[in-house]
Protein backbone atom coordinates (compact mmCIF):
# COMPACT_ATOMS: atom_id res chain seq x y z
CA UNK A 1 0.00 0.00 0.00
CA UNK A 2 2.88 2.49 0.91
CA UNK A 3 4.66 1.72 -2.51
CA UNK A 4 0.92 2.14 -4.59
CA UNK A 5 0.92 5.66 -2.57
CA UNK A 6 4.46 6.43 -3.29
CA UNK A 7 3.69 5.18 -7.20
CA UNK A 8 0.89 7.93 -7.28
CA UNK A 9 2.61 10.80 -5.70
CA UNK A 10 5.82 10.45 -8.06
CA UNK A 11 2.89 10.54 -11.37
CA UNK A 12 1.47 13.52 -10.07
CA UNK A 13 4.79 15.33 -9.21
CA UNK A 14 5.71 14.17 -13.23
CA UNK A 15 2.99 14.74 -15.12
CA UNK A 16 3.18 17.67 -17.43
CA UNK A 17 1.33 21.00 -16.61
CA UNK A 18 0.41 23.52 -19.14
CA UNK A 19 3.18 25.68 -20.23
CA UNK A 20 2.39 29.29 -19.14
CA UNK A 21 1.35 31.49 -22.60
CA UNK A 22 3.61 34.21 -23.27
CA UNK A 23 1.99 37.41 -22.90
CA UNK A 24 3.39 39.86 -25.63
CA UNK A 25 4.12 43.53 -24.56
CA UNK A 26 2.15 45.94 -26.52
CA UNK A 27 3.60 47.58 -29.44
CA UNK A 28 2.53 51.23 -29.51
CA UNK A 29 2.00 51.08 -33.52
CA UNK A 30 -1.20 49.43 -34.59
CA UNK A 31 -3.80 49.17 -37.43
CA UNK A 32 -7.03 47.52 -38.03
CA UNK A 33 -6.56 44.94 -40.26
CA UNK A 34 -10.01 42.90 -40.13
CA UNK A 35 -8.65 39.78 -40.66
CA UNK A 36 -11.27 37.89 -39.30
CA UNK A 37 -14.25 39.91 -41.47
CA UNK A 38 -15.95 36.92 -43.29
CA UNK A 39 -16.59 38.78 -45.84
CA UNK A 40 -12.36 38.66 -46.90
CA UNK A 41 -11.26 35.42 -48.85
CA UNK A 42 -8.51 33.75 -47.44
CA UNK A 43 -6.19 34.57 -50.36
CA UNK A 44 -6.97 37.95 -49.78
CA UNK A 45 -6.56 38.00 -45.90
CA UNK A 46 -3.03 36.41 -46.78
CA UNK A 47 -2.59 39.01 -49.32
CA UNK A 48 -3.36 42.03 -46.80
CA UNK A 49 -1.45 40.05 -43.88
CA UNK A 50 1.72 40.25 -46.20
CA UNK A 51 1.28 43.66 -46.99
CA UNK A 52 1.06 44.68 -43.52
CA UNK A 53 4.08 42.62 -42.78
CA UNK A 54 5.97 44.00 -45.02
CA UNK A 55 6.08 47.74 -43.70
CA UNK A 56 6.54 46.25 -40.42
CA UNK A 57 2.98 46.00 -38.31
CA UNK A 58 3.13 44.19 -35.66
CA UNK A 59 -0.27 44.45 -33.74
CA UNK A 60 -4.27 44.45 -35.67
CA UNK A 61 -7.47 45.02 -33.92
CA UNK A 62 -10.01 42.19 -35.02
CA UNK A 63 -13.37 41.34 -34.57
CA UNK A 64 -14.59 38.06 -32.81
CA UNK A 65 -18.57 38.30 -33.68
CA UNK A 66 -20.74 36.29 -31.11
CA UNK A 67 -23.80 36.40 -33.86
CA UNK A 68 -21.13 35.09 -36.45
CA UNK A 69 -19.87 32.05 -33.99
CA UNK A 70 -22.99 31.05 -33.00
CA UNK A 71 -24.55 31.08 -29.46
CA UNK A 72 -24.40 27.01 -28.95
CA UNK A 73 -20.99 26.26 -30.40
CA UNK A 74 -17.57 25.48 -28.59
CA UNK A 75 -15.67 26.51 -31.20
CA UNK A 76 -15.60 28.55 -34.52
CA UNK A 77 -13.09 27.27 -36.98
CA UNK A 78 -13.25 30.24 -39.47
CA UNK A 79 -11.33 32.31 -36.37
CA UNK A 80 -9.16 29.43 -35.57
CA UNK A 81 -7.78 29.75 -38.85
CA UNK A 82 -7.50 33.62 -39.66
CA UNK A 83 -6.39 34.15 -36.03
CA UNK A 84 -3.55 31.37 -36.76
CA UNK A 85 -2.60 32.89 -39.83
CA UNK A 86 -2.04 36.18 -37.71
CA UNK A 87 -0.29 34.07 -35.07
CA UNK A 88 1.79 32.24 -37.94
CA UNK A 89 2.55 35.60 -39.23
CA UNK A 90 4.06 37.42 -35.56
CA UNK A 91 1.04 39.67 -35.41
CA UNK A 92 -0.74 40.12 -31.95
CA UNK A 93 -4.25 40.95 -31.66
CA UNK A 94 -6.70 42.97 -29.76
CA UNK A 95 -9.36 40.67 -29.72
CA UNK A 96 -13.53 42.87 -30.29
CA UNK A 97 -15.92 40.98 -28.66
CA UNK A 98 -19.31 42.26 -30.34
CA UNK A 99 -22.51 41.69 -31.77
CA UNK A 100 -25.66 39.42 -30.71
CA UNK A 101 -26.61 36.01 -32.27
CA UNK A 102 -30.83 35.67 -32.95
CA UNK A 103 -31.23 33.75 -30.10
CA UNK A 104 -30.32 36.33 -27.37
CA UNK A 105 -31.82 39.72 -29.09
CA UNK A 106 -35.01 41.34 -28.22
CA UNK A 107 -37.65 41.07 -30.68
CA UNK A 108 -38.86 45.15 -30.32
CA UNK A 109 -35.08 45.87 -30.95
CA UNK A 110 -34.46 43.44 -34.46
CA UNK A 111 -38.19 45.26 -35.34
CA UNK A 112 -36.32 48.42 -34.61
CA UNK A 113 -33.20 47.55 -36.57
CA UNK A 114 -35.57 46.57 -39.45
CA UNK A 115 -37.25 49.56 -39.55
CA UNK A 116 -34.40 51.67 -39.36
CA UNK A 117 -31.84 50.19 -41.94
CA UNK A 118 -29.51 48.97 -39.22
CA UNK A 119 -28.12 45.55 -38.47
CA UNK A 120 -30.09 43.27 -36.30
CA UNK A 121 -26.94 42.00 -34.69
CA UNK A 122 -25.91 45.61 -32.90
CA UNK A 123 -29.11 45.00 -30.90
CA UNK A 124 -27.84 44.78 -27.40
CA UNK A 125 -28.20 40.81 -25.56
CA UNK A 126 -30.57 40.22 -23.66
CA UNK A 127 -28.70 37.78 -21.72
CA UNK A 128 -25.44 39.65 -19.95
CA UNK A 129 -24.27 36.47 -18.14
CA UNK A 130 -24.28 34.68 -21.67
CA UNK A 131 -22.53 36.46 -23.33
CA UNK A 132 -19.96 36.59 -20.31
CA UNK A 133 -20.35 32.55 -20.86
CA UNK A 134 -19.64 33.17 -24.43
CA UNK A 135 -16.98 35.35 -23.63
CA UNK A 136 -14.84 32.73 -21.42
CA UNK A 137 -14.74 30.23 -24.19
CA UNK A 138 -13.02 32.12 -26.94
CA UNK A 139 -10.27 33.71 -24.38
CA UNK A 140 -10.30 29.99 -23.72
CA UNK A 141 -9.91 28.86 -26.94
CA UNK A 142 -7.17 31.23 -27.85
CA UNK A 143 -5.20 32.53 -24.51
CA UNK A 144 -2.22 30.14 -26.25
CA UNK A 145 -1.86 27.77 -22.74
CA UNK A 146 -2.31 24.61 -24.64
CA UNK A 147 -5.63 23.65 -22.75
CA UNK A 148 -8.13 23.25 -25.25
CA UNK A 149 -6.68 26.01 -27.63
CA UNK A 150 -7.01 26.43 -31.27
CA UNK A 151 -4.52 24.60 -33.69
CA UNK A 152 -1.29 25.85 -32.63
CA UNK A 153 -2.39 27.63 -29.74
CA UNK A 154 -2.31 31.32 -30.87
CA UNK A 155 -2.34 33.90 -28.38
CA UNK A 156 -4.53 36.79 -28.42
CA UNK A 157 -3.72 38.77 -24.73
CA UNK A 158 -6.01 41.87 -25.41
CA UNK A 159 -9.94 41.25 -25.49
CA UNK A 160 -12.20 44.47 -26.03
CA UNK A 161 -15.38 44.21 -24.72
CA UNK A 162 -17.83 45.55 -27.58
CA UNK A 163 -17.12 48.65 -29.66
CA UNK A 164 -18.49 52.27 -29.17
CA UNK A 165 -21.25 51.04 -26.63
CA UNK A 166 -21.77 54.42 -26.18
CA UNK A 167 -23.59 54.99 -29.88
CA UNK A 168 -26.85 53.99 -30.60
CA UNK A 169 -25.63 52.74 -34.37
CA UNK A 170 -23.86 49.93 -31.98
CA UNK A 171 -26.09 49.27 -29.42
CA UNK A 172 -29.36 49.29 -30.16
CA UNK A 173 -32.04 50.46 -29.70
CA UNK A 174 -30.33 53.21 -27.52
CA UNK A 175 -27.13 53.59 -25.74
CA UNK A 176 -27.14 52.27 -22.24
CA UNK A 177 -24.47 53.24 -19.97
CA UNK A 178 -26.12 50.41 -17.19
CA UNK A 179 -26.48 47.48 -19.25
CA UNK A 180 -23.06 48.28 -20.82
CA UNK A 181 -21.78 48.51 -16.92
CA UNK A 182 -22.97 45.22 -16.44
CA UNK A 183 -21.62 43.14 -19.27
CA UNK A 184 -18.18 44.84 -18.76
CA UNK A 185 -18.31 43.88 -15.06
CA UNK A 186 -19.37 40.40 -15.76
CA UNK A 187 -17.37 39.68 -19.31
CA UNK A 188 -14.31 41.24 -17.19
CA UNK A 189 -14.58 38.61 -14.30
CA UNK A 190 -15.00 35.96 -16.58
CA UNK A 191 -11.98 36.69 -19.12
CA UNK A 192 -9.68 36.80 -15.71
CA UNK A 193 -10.79 33.42 -14.66
CA UNK A 194 -10.29 32.35 -17.99
CA UNK A 195 -7.37 34.06 -18.38
CA UNK A 196 -5.82 36.10 -15.71
CA UNK A 197 -2.69 37.20 -17.87
CA UNK A 198 -5.38 39.12 -20.54
CA UNK A 199 -5.64 42.65 -20.64
CA UNK A 200 -9.18 43.93 -20.60
CA UNK A 201 -10.49 47.01 -22.52
CA UNK A 202 -13.66 48.66 -22.12
CA UNK A 203 -15.02 48.61 -25.86
CA UNK A 204 -13.96 51.45 -28.14
CA UNK A 205 -15.53 54.74 -26.86
CA UNK A 206 -16.28 57.73 -29.09
CA UNK A 207 -14.35 60.06 -26.79
CA UNK A 208 -15.06 62.80 -24.71
CA UNK A 209 -15.06 65.83 -26.90
CA UNK A 210 -17.27 68.16 -25.29
CA UNK A 211 -20.47 67.59 -25.92
CA UNK A 212 -21.11 65.41 -22.61
CA UNK A 213 -20.00 61.93 -23.86
CA UNK A 214 -18.08 61.56 -20.52
CA UNK A 215 -20.91 61.21 -18.84
CA UNK A 216 -21.50 58.22 -20.48
CA UNK A 217 -18.54 56.86 -18.78
CA UNK A 218 -18.99 58.23 -15.84
CA UNK A 219 -22.03 56.09 -15.16
CA UNK A 220 -20.49 53.01 -16.44
CA UNK A 221 -17.50 53.80 -13.76
CA UNK A 222 -20.30 54.02 -11.10
CA UNK A 223 -22.30 51.18 -11.83
CA UNK A 224 -19.24 48.61 -13.09
CA UNK A 225 -16.58 49.70 -10.66
CA UNK A 226 -13.12 51.56 -11.91
CA UNK A 227 -11.61 47.71 -11.50
CA UNK A 228 -13.65 45.99 -14.38
CA UNK A 229 -11.06 47.21 -17.17
CA UNK A 230 -7.61 46.91 -17.17
CA UNK A 231 -7.19 50.12 -19.82
CA UNK A 232 -9.37 53.25 -21.46
CA UNK A 233 -10.19 52.10 -25.18
CA UNK A 234 -10.97 55.64 -27.01
CA UNK A 235 -11.85 56.87 -30.58
CA UNK A 236 -10.81 60.49 -30.84
CA UNK A 237 -12.04 60.49 -34.04
CA UNK A 238 -11.47 63.65 -36.08
CA UNK A 239 -12.09 63.25 -39.71
CA UNK A 240 -12.69 66.95 -41.24
CA UNK A 241 -9.60 68.37 -39.52
CA UNK A 242 -5.71 67.92 -38.90
CA UNK A 243 -5.80 66.05 -35.84
CA UNK A 244 -3.93 69.20 -34.20
CA UNK A 245 -5.83 72.19 -35.74
CA UNK A 246 -5.38 75.10 -33.52
CA UNK A 247 -8.59 76.58 -33.76
CA UNK A 248 -10.67 73.81 -32.36
CA UNK A 249 -11.86 74.87 -28.88
CA UNK A 250 -15.04 73.98 -28.00
CA UNK A 251 -16.61 77.36 -27.00
CA UNK A 252 -19.31 75.99 -24.15
CA UNK A 253 -16.81 73.76 -22.44
CA UNK A 254 -13.40 75.92 -22.80
CA UNK A 255 -11.38 72.97 -23.79
CA UNK A 256 -9.58 71.94 -26.67
CA UNK A 257 -11.19 69.00 -28.79
CA UNK A 258 -8.10 68.42 -31.25
CA UNK A 259 -6.83 64.86 -30.76
CA UNK A 260 -4.00 65.64 -28.31
CA UNK A 261 -6.76 67.78 -26.57
CA UNK A 262 -8.84 64.40 -26.08
CA UNK A 263 -6.20 62.67 -24.86
CA UNK A 264 -5.43 64.76 -22.60
CA UNK A 265 -8.96 65.25 -21.06
CA UNK A 266 -9.20 61.56 -20.89
CA UNK A 267 -5.90 61.38 -19.06
CA UNK A 268 -6.72 63.93 -16.40
CA UNK A 269 -10.16 61.76 -16.40
CA UNK A 270 -8.28 58.43 -16.06
CA UNK A 271 -6.09 60.00 -12.96
CA UNK A 272 -9.01 61.45 -11.03
CA UNK A 273 -9.89 58.27 -10.81
CA UNK A 274 -6.68 56.44 -9.98
CA UNK A 275 -5.50 55.99 -13.89
CA UNK A 276 -5.34 53.49 -15.99
CA UNK A 277 -3.41 53.18 -19.56
CA UNK A 278 -5.15 55.27 -22.54
CA UNK A 279 -5.26 52.98 -25.83
CA UNK A 280 -6.35 54.47 -29.47
CA UNK A 281 -7.98 52.01 -30.99
CA UNK A 282 -9.31 53.82 -33.82
CA UNK A 283 -8.48 56.89 -35.82
CA UNK A 284 -8.05 57.64 -39.09
CA UNK A 285 -9.02 60.19 -42.38
CA UNK A 286 -10.65 59.29 -45.01
CA UNK A 287 -10.38 59.89 -48.81
CA UNK A 288 -13.87 59.22 -49.79
CA UNK A 289 -14.10 62.25 -52.03
CA UNK A 290 -18.05 62.77 -53.88
CA UNK A 291 -18.70 59.46 -51.56
CA UNK A 292 -19.15 61.86 -48.61
CA UNK A 293 -19.55 65.42 -47.21
CA UNK A 294 -16.37 67.91 -48.54
CA UNK A 295 -15.13 68.45 -44.92
CA UNK A 296 -14.52 64.51 -44.54
CA UNK A 297 -12.75 64.40 -48.10
CA UNK A 298 -9.23 64.63 -47.78
CA UNK A 299 -6.76 64.00 -50.31
CA UNK A 300 -4.43 61.27 -50.31
CA UNK A 301 -1.14 62.91 -48.75
CA UNK A 302 -2.95 64.82 -46.20
CA UNK A 303 -3.82 61.59 -44.91
CA UNK A 304 -0.94 60.18 -44.70
CA UNK A 305 0.21 63.57 -43.05
CA UNK A 306 -2.56 63.39 -40.10
CA UNK A 307 -2.04 59.62 -39.97
CA UNK A 308 1.75 59.78 -39.22
CA UNK A 309 1.24 63.26 -37.11
CA UNK A 310 -1.66 61.54 -35.12
CA UNK A 311 0.87 58.52 -34.09
CA UNK A 312 3.71 60.77 -33.21
CA UNK A 313 1.06 63.18 -30.89
CA UNK A 314 -0.21 60.20 -29.02
CA UNK A 315 3.26 58.48 -28.22
CA UNK A 316 4.51 62.36 -27.04
CA UNK A 317 0.88 62.02 -25.14
CA UNK A 318 2.05 58.47 -23.62
CA UNK A 319 -0.62 56.13 -25.09
CA UNK A 320 -0.10 52.66 -24.34
CA UNK A 321 -1.04 52.18 -28.03
CA UNK A 322 -2.76 53.27 -31.31
CA UNK A 323 -4.13 51.50 -33.90
CA UNK A 324 -4.79 53.42 -37.14
CA UNK A 325 -7.99 52.98 -38.97
CA UNK A 326 -7.64 50.79 -41.65
CA UNK A 327 -5.58 48.63 -43.71
CA UNK A 328 -7.98 47.52 -46.09
CA UNK A 329 -11.85 48.17 -46.47
CA UNK A 330 -13.47 44.79 -46.08
CA UNK A 331 -16.83 45.95 -47.22
CA UNK A 332 -15.29 47.59 -50.46
CA UNK A 333 -16.87 51.42 -49.97
CA UNK A 334 -20.11 49.83 -48.50
CA UNK A 335 -19.58 52.03 -45.58
CA UNK A 336 -18.87 56.11 -45.48
CA UNK A 337 -16.81 57.42 -45.01
CA UNK A 338 -14.88 54.82 -42.76
CA UNK A 339 -14.31 52.73 -45.57
CA UNK A 340 -11.68 55.02 -47.54
CA UNK A 341 -9.87 55.57 -44.50
CA UNK A 342 -8.21 52.39 -45.46
CA UNK A 343 -4.67 52.60 -46.87
CA UNK A 344 -4.85 50.04 -49.04
CA UNK A 345 -7.05 50.22 -51.99
CA UNK A 346 -10.28 48.12 -52.88
CA UNK A 347 -7.98 46.24 -55.38
CA UNK A 348 -4.78 45.75 -53.23
CA UNK A 349 -2.72 49.04 -54.50
CA UNK A 350 -1.31 51.04 -51.69
CA UNK A 351 -2.09 54.21 -51.43
CA UNK A 352 0.66 56.82 -50.03
CA UNK A 353 -0.05 56.43 -46.32
CA UNK A 354 0.91 52.61 -46.37
CA UNK A 355 4.32 53.88 -47.12
CA UNK A 356 4.60 56.29 -44.61
CA UNK A 357 3.58 53.95 -41.68
CA UNK A 358 6.20 51.86 -43.14
CA UNK A 359 9.17 54.70 -42.72
CA UNK A 360 7.56 55.87 -39.00
CA UNK A 361 8.02 52.10 -37.88
CA UNK A 362 11.53 52.20 -39.31
CA UNK A 363 12.81 55.25 -38.36
CA UNK A 364 10.64 55.47 -35.04
CA UNK A 365 9.81 52.05 -33.68
CA UNK A 366 12.81 50.45 -34.78
CA UNK A 367 15.44 52.60 -33.06
CA UNK A 368 17.19 51.18 -30.22
CA UNK A 369 14.76 50.76 -27.46
CA UNK A 370 17.73 50.53 -24.61
CA UNK A 371 21.43 52.11 -24.46
CA UNK A 372 24.22 51.29 -23.02
CA UNK A 373 25.22 51.93 -19.30
CA UNK A 374 28.15 54.28 -20.08
CA UNK A 375 27.70 57.20 -22.03
CA UNK A 376 28.38 58.14 -24.53
CA UNK A 377 29.74 54.91 -26.00
CA UNK A 378 30.80 56.46 -29.43
CA UNK A 379 30.55 59.41 -31.79
CA UNK A 380 30.15 59.11 -35.22
CA UNK A 381 28.99 61.20 -38.60
CA UNK A 382 25.77 59.69 -39.91
CA UNK A 383 23.96 60.33 -42.62
CA UNK A 384 20.82 60.42 -41.70
CA UNK A 385 18.02 63.18 -41.92
CA UNK A 386 17.81 64.64 -38.37
CA UNK A 387 14.13 64.35 -37.10
CA UNK A 388 13.76 67.34 -35.71
CA UNK A 389 13.89 68.75 -39.07
CA UNK A 390 11.05 67.42 -40.68
CA UNK A 391 8.19 69.38 -41.26
CA UNK A 392 4.92 67.29 -41.20
CA UNK A 393 2.60 69.72 -43.01
CA UNK A 394 -0.91 69.06 -44.71
CA UNK A 395 -0.70 72.94 -46.03
CA UNK A 396 1.76 75.20 -47.02
CA UNK A 397 0.21 77.62 -43.74
CA UNK A 398 -0.13 74.93 -41.58
CA UNK A 399 2.69 74.64 -39.02
CA UNK A 400 5.11 72.35 -38.26
CA UNK A 401 4.69 69.84 -35.22
CA UNK A 402 7.28 72.29 -33.30
CA UNK A 403 8.73 69.64 -31.53
CA UNK A 404 12.78 69.52 -31.09
CA UNK A 405 13.34 65.57 -31.58
CA UNK A 406 14.23 63.86 -28.24
CA UNK A 407 16.32 60.75 -30.65
CA UNK A 408 19.15 63.19 -31.50
CA UNK A 409 21.74 63.94 -28.94
CA UNK A 410 24.04 66.17 -31.33
CA UNK A 411 26.64 69.04 -31.37
CA UNK A 412 24.86 69.96 -34.99
CA UNK A 413 23.22 69.17 -38.33
CA UNK A 414 23.78 69.78 -41.39
CA UNK A 415 22.89 69.12 -44.93
CA UNK A 416 25.11 67.86 -47.19
CA UNK A 417 25.43 69.48 -50.65
CA UNK A 418 23.67 67.15 -53.73
CA UNK A 419 26.99 66.61 -56.30
CA UNK A 420 27.06 68.40 -59.59
CA UNK A 421 27.08 66.16 -62.41
CA UNK A 422 31.19 67.11 -62.44
CA UNK A 423 31.72 66.37 -59.06
CA UNK A 424 30.25 62.64 -59.53
CA UNK A 425 32.01 62.23 -62.54
CA UNK A 426 35.29 63.53 -60.92
CA UNK A 427 34.60 60.76 -57.92
CA UNK A 428 34.33 57.95 -60.32
CA UNK A 429 37.59 58.90 -62.09
CA UNK A 430 39.13 58.74 -58.71
CA UNK A 431 38.22 55.59 -58.15
CA UNK A 432 39.67 54.24 -61.23
CA UNK A 433 43.29 56.46 -60.54
CA UNK A 434 42.82 54.53 -57.03
CA UNK A 435 42.37 51.05 -58.71
CA UNK A 436 42.29 50.56 -61.92
CA UNK A 437 38.63 50.10 -62.28
CA UNK A 438 36.71 51.19 -65.87
CA UNK A 439 33.34 52.52 -65.77
CA UNK A 440 32.25 51.75 -69.51
CA UNK A 441 30.85 55.48 -70.93
CA UNK A 442 27.12 54.38 -70.45
CA UNK A 443 27.77 54.16 -66.60
CA UNK A 444 27.72 57.77 -65.27
CA UNK A 445 24.63 58.89 -67.17
CA UNK A 446 22.75 55.71 -65.72
CA UNK A 447 24.25 56.42 -61.96
CA UNK A 448 23.54 60.18 -61.94
CA UNK A 449 19.81 59.29 -63.13
CA UNK A 450 18.91 57.32 -60.16
CA UNK A 451 20.80 59.66 -57.60
CA UNK A 452 20.15 62.74 -58.55
CA UNK A 453 23.72 63.26 -57.31
CA UNK A 454 22.42 62.72 -53.84
CA UNK A 455 25.60 61.87 -51.64
CA UNK A 456 24.35 58.99 -49.65
CA UNK A 457 22.63 57.44 -52.55
CA UNK A 458 25.75 58.25 -55.05
CA UNK A 459 27.50 56.58 -52.50
CA UNK A 460 25.41 53.60 -51.79
CA UNK A 461 25.17 52.83 -55.53
CA UNK A 462 28.83 52.74 -55.78
CA UNK A 463 29.67 50.61 -52.77
CA UNK A 464 26.79 47.95 -54.37
CA UNK A 465 28.18 47.53 -57.16
CA UNK A 466 32.00 47.53 -56.41
CA UNK A 467 31.97 45.66 -53.03
CA UNK A 468 28.87 43.69 -53.02
CA UNK A 469 28.42 42.82 -56.83
CA UNK A 470 32.10 42.21 -58.04
CA UNK A 471 33.47 41.92 -54.44
CA UNK A 472 36.48 44.48 -55.05
CA UNK A 473 37.04 43.01 -58.19
CA UNK A 474 38.84 45.78 -60.02
CA UNK A 475 39.93 44.21 -62.86
CA UNK A 476 36.33 43.60 -63.95
CA UNK A 477 34.73 46.66 -65.81
CA UNK A 478 31.86 48.29 -64.07
CA UNK A 479 28.77 48.37 -66.36
CA UNK A 480 24.94 50.11 -66.75
CA UNK A 481 23.33 46.59 -65.72
CA UNK A 482 25.29 46.51 -62.47
CA UNK A 483 24.18 50.22 -62.03
CA UNK A 484 20.59 48.77 -62.33
CA UNK A 485 21.26 45.51 -60.07
CA UNK A 486 22.61 48.06 -57.54
CA UNK A 487 19.31 49.79 -57.40
CA UNK A 488 17.39 46.92 -57.25
CA UNK A 489 19.38 45.52 -53.88
CA UNK A 490 19.31 48.71 -52.41
CA UNK A 491 15.30 49.05 -52.97
CA UNK A 492 14.87 45.28 -51.87
CA UNK A 493 17.21 45.25 -48.76
CA UNK A 494 15.71 48.49 -47.26
CA UNK A 495 18.71 49.43 -45.68
CA UNK A 496 19.31 52.47 -47.08
CA UNK A 497 16.69 55.42 -45.37
CA UNK A 498 15.69 55.73 -49.21
CA UNK A 499 11.81 57.09 -48.66
CA UNK A 500 14.18 60.43 -46.43
CA UNK A 501 16.64 61.21 -48.71
CA UNK A 502 15.76 64.62 -50.17
CA UNK A 503 17.29 66.43 -53.49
Amino acid sequence: MNYLRLFVLLLIVLLPTPAAAQTPAPDFFGLNMYITGRERSDAEARALIGMAREIGVTWTREEISWAAWGADRAVDPFYDKRLGMLAAANIDVIGMLLTTPKEFRDKGCEQYARATNQPEYWCAPTDMQAYADWAARVVERFDGDGVDDAPGSPRVAVWEIWNEPDKDGTWLPKADPGAYALMLKLAYQAIKQADPTATVLNGGVYVFDGVGEAAFMDRVVELAGWSSFDGISIHPWLIDHAPDEPTLINARERFDVTIPGRIALVERWAQARGGKPIWVTEVGWSVCGGACAPQFAKSEDEQATFMVRSFVLAAALGVQHQSYFQLEDKFNGGQQPWGPAAIVRDDLSPRPAYYALGTLLRQLRDGFQTRPHNFPQSIALVGLRDIREYRLRARADNPSIGAGSPFNIKAESFFLPVFSRAEVRGLLDQHTQDTGQVFSSAVFEKLYGYSGGQPWLTNALAHEMVVKLLKNDHTRTITPDLVEAAKERLIEQRQTHLDSLDR
